[in-house]
């Protein structure tokens, strides 16, 4: 790992970039990554199996293709058979790891009164986050609020309240995810809870909408919050109850936000790699619910419809490419791959080769390593600036 930056800029924006990395996703995918360039493997397909230790977790095949799309596979797809194999120590730490590093040097004991630059606090509570078997808060809260009684209650006194209790529990969500109090998988289990429920409550009416929202909230915060999290079995309960169109239409929904966020990153007026970031940040938890939710579809129908089918895999291809370009933007924050890309460029125009500058560009794009106003630098139409860090 290189070094910290010496600069207090430098280490903040890294420690930024680093919590939307780390936590963005789920902390695995940026230590999945590690590991690839500490076995000198690189981006390329590969087996990966996951443990805790020496106990087996899982095992999974990531494929990288060659124009930098990627797909996950739960079972050995074919040609797989010469996929180097990677293990994944869940319980080795190394982005966070770097990460509390950066932290910590914001604490000077010579100064215990100083206040600590805006956006740290995103960075600390990505680092506790991101510990091995550390539940996320709102995972907590929310369990306690089902098993508590009081959902039930509030519902049962008064049913007009189901859409402000809504929107207060995606309120909590939005607050704990501005604040890097949950990651990416904790968000997208909760925005599939409680939009469901609400999807569900209105597809039945007025009249038994109320209670069916209350008995499918409950379900789905009992399931975020349990030992082993997983929002699987409320979307088995929704299908088994023939809710299949309802997930089949919010499936939709979730796809299109996380277009939107998509496009608008790549729309940024300026290229900025935090601002760049923190979109795909917003944007990956509606990706990973849609995929979720067209998943539950394609695996639990006989015969699932067109709609689900290209949904999952939109959805699939697209959460991919948020994790990397979220990684991407921490992992070049030395601008050297923006750089290489742009003396490239320098050399197809030489040769008069527009259709590899073209290909440059826009491969770029599409895996949203950066976004479209960085056109004119890779170009050559703007005189490159020192680096900072919303360079690129």
């Amino acid at each position: 790992m290189w070094p910290l930056p010496t600069r207090e800029r430098d280490r903040l924006a890294d420690a930024t970039l680093l919590s939307c990395a780390l936590i963005g996703s789920h902390p695995w995918h940026l230590n999945t990554r590690l590991m690839y360039e500490r076995f000198g493997i690189g981006d390329v397909s590969a087996h990966v199996i996951h443990g805790h230790g020496r106990q087996l977790l899982y095992e999974e095949w990531v494929e990288v293709r060659p124009d930098g799309a990627g797909r996950w596979h739960t079972s050995r797809p074919p040609g797989a058979e010469t996929w180097p194999t990677i293990r994944v120590d869940h319980l080795a730490t190394p982005a966070r790891d770097r990460l509390a590093a950066l932290v910590a040097t914001f604490d000077d004991p010579a100064e215990p009164d100083r206040a600590a630059p805006e956006g740290l606090a995103f960075a600390r509570n990505a680092t506790a986050v991101a510990a091995p078997g550390a539940p996320a808060p709102l995972r907590t809260q929310l369990r306690a609020f089902a098993e508590s009684g009081r959902l039930a209650a509030a519902v049962s006194a008064n049913p007009g309240s189901v859409q402000k209790l809504a929107a207060r529990l995606l309120g909590d969500l939005r607050a704990a995810r501005d604040a890097g109090a949950v990651d990416g998988v904790a968000a997208a289990d909760v925005l599939i809870g409680i939009e469901l429920a609400s999807a569900i409550a209105k597809s039945v009416g007025p009249a038994d909408g109320p209670f069916r929202w209350a008995q499918y909230a409950m379900v789905a915060c009992r399931q975020i919050g349990a030992a082993r999290p997983s929002i699987g079995p409320v979307l088995a309960k929704a299908v088994r109850e023939g809710f299949a169109p309802v997930i089949d239409e919010l499936a939709g929904r979730m796809l299109a936000r996380g277009e939107k966020e998509q496009r608008r990153a790549l729309d940024l007026e300026r290229p900025n790699r935090i601002r760049f970031a923190k979109i795909l940040y917003d944007g990956y938890p509606y990706l990973l619910a849609a995929r979720q939710l067209a998943r539950s579809l394609t695996d639990l129908i006989a015969e699932p419809g067109p709609a689900a089918i290209r949904t999952f895999q939109v959805a699939d291809e697209r959460a991919v490419r948020s994790v990397d370009g979220m990684i991407d933007q921490w992992a070049d924050l030395d601008e050297r791959r923006l750089r290489a890309e742009r003396a490239m460029i320098a050399r197809a125009q030489a040769a008069g080769d527009r259709m590899a500058v073209r290909r440059i560009i826009v491969q770029g794009e599409e895996a949203l390593r950066r976004p479209r106003s960085a056109r004119p630098y890779l170009l050559g139409e703007t005189i490159p600036k020192a680096r900072s860090s919303g360079a690129g």
